[in-house]
């Protein structure tokens, strides 16, 4: 197997990432989007749970939904049209 080796992000590089936003007028600078409210509360990314959005909301929920809701699902009865 090969596993690459990268440097964990730290929270004095995402407040590295936000200075960086607010000089070049970017809309994304090494991922980050965006200063987070919650940066005055929590310290990103030590204190943030993994990527649950991604790998649960708008990943296998969405996956799982279109599966229940779609017309050619196997649960059609739940099938509530356009």
């Amino acid at each position: 197997m090969i596993f690459f080796k990268y440097p964990l992000r730290t929270n004095k590089h995402y407040l590295q990432c936000i200075a960086k936003l607010r000089a070049t007028n970017k809309t994304e600078v090494c991922g980050v989007l965006g200063e987070s409210p919650l940066s005055k509360i929590f310290t990103i990314p030590t204190q943030i749970p993994f990527d649950y959005m991604h790998l649960v909301l708008a990943g296998h929920l969405k996956w799982m939904l279109s599966q229940i809701f779609t017309e050619t699902s196997q649960y059609s009865d739940c099938y509530i049209g356009k």
